[in-house]
């Protein structure tokens, strides 16, 4: 899925990095509720994982996953914790000029990276704020759960009237050891049947759309009317 609109669309097929927000259930505190899908509107080039003991252990650093070539470290021993620092770029450049006609109605449309509606930049930094939601970090054979402990921006482009356009971002997430996910194949299993069923329409729906992308050699406008409309029905 992803935040682009038919300005930034590529064309070209790929598997969009995406964090689950969630909660934990009222009715039953093992399971969770999905609370927002927030696919990234450029993948990362760059992850880095850091383990680190509970007690003594110095850090150790088991290197940096880059691009399409992500892989998963195998389970760690129970007294090992990992962090995880995703670093992304938001730009909405082109958008808003095509939108604003260079700017001559930039007060008149919110066209931001603080706008919710275009990108997934200014909820990130909310769940950074909030210890009640945890995240889920998924891409490709990453997945990651934890809680967004900051999220570091440097804006590098504006509007005329101040409206920041561009962005260098590094998600830092913590980890929250899920036992369950080590003796599974799914980590989705380890959230609850009504959070699994509600990812696994969603990421079908798109492995859908990225096939009729293949077939017509481009990518559709409607990948972010599925996140849109997931958002609102979940």
């Amino acid at each position: 899925m992803s935040y682009r609109t038919s300005v930034f669309n590529d064309f070209t097929v790929v598997s969009k990095a995406v964090f689950y927000g969630m909660k934990r259930s009222t009715s039953n505190p093992n399971n969770f509720d999905l609370e927002k899908i927030l696919p990234v509107q450029i993948n990362p080039n760059n992850l880095t994982e850091l383990t680190s003991g509970r007690v003594s252990r110095p850090n150790a650093l088991l290197g940096a996953i880059q691009g399409s070539n992500a892989y998963y470290a195998p389970p760690r021993k129970r007294n090992e914790l990992k962090s995880l620092t995703v670093r992304l770029v938001y730009d909405i450049y082109d958008e808003y000029n095509v939108r604003t006609c260079d700017g001559v109605t930039g007060l008149m449309q919110d066209i931001s990276l603080n706008n919710k509606d275009l990108t997934s930049l200014p909820t990130l930094i909310e769940y950074s704020h909030d210890n009640s939601i945890f995240t889920l970090f998924r891409w490709g054979s990453v997945n990651f759960f934890g809680t967004i402990v900051s999220v570091d921006c440097s804006y590098d482009a504006f509007s005329c009237w101040g409206q920041p356009l561009k962005c260098e971002a590094t998600v830092s997430m913590k980890e929250i050891p899920v036992e369950k996910a080590y003796e599974t194949d799914n980590i989705l299993n380890c959230f609850g049947a009504k959070f699994k069923t509600k990812v696994e329409l969603y990421e079908g729906m798109l492995k859908t759309l990225q096939v009729g992308s293949q077939l017509i050699g481009a990518v559709s406008p409607e990948i972010q009317v599925i996140s849109s409309a997931a958002n609102r029905n979940f």
